[in-house]
């Protein structure tokens, strides 16, 4: 049977979802990528994974309490790259784009199953 305007529309906006998930998908890897880099950039900066490791370097004299305060800041501030506040919001609107689209798939099911 002949297909009617509504399921062609929805077949379309599908097809385009779709694409917009397989390209987020892609940003999603290009940023985490990204965001690893930073974090391990961080991690050889500092020196040190945890605040107990800072202290224990602090109390045994490898670093000077300039050094350990400003380590202290990072560890307490924890803030976070624009990158990893990119991510994050691509990873959201992915999730949005996958629940739109089950709902498109769904809708289109129905408006089949009329005609």
């Amino acid at each position: 049977m002949k297909n009617s305007i509504k399921e062609l529309e929805l077949e379309i906006e599908i097809a385009l979802t779709k694409l917009d998930i397989r390209e987020t998908k892609i940003l999603i890897k290009k940023y985490e990528k990204k965001v690893s880099k930073e974090k391990e950039k961080l991690k050889k900066k500092y020196k040190y994974e945890s605040q107990e490791e800072l202290r224990e370097a602090f109390e045994n004299d490898v670093i000077t309490l300039k050094e350990f305060d400003k380590i202290q800041n990072y560890f307490e501030s924890q803030e976070k790259s624009i990158n990893e506040i990119f991510l994050e919001y691509l990873k959201r609107n992915n999730a949005e784009d996958l629940k739109h689209l089950k709902r498109l798939e769904d809708e289109l099911l129905v408006e089949i199953a009329r005609s």
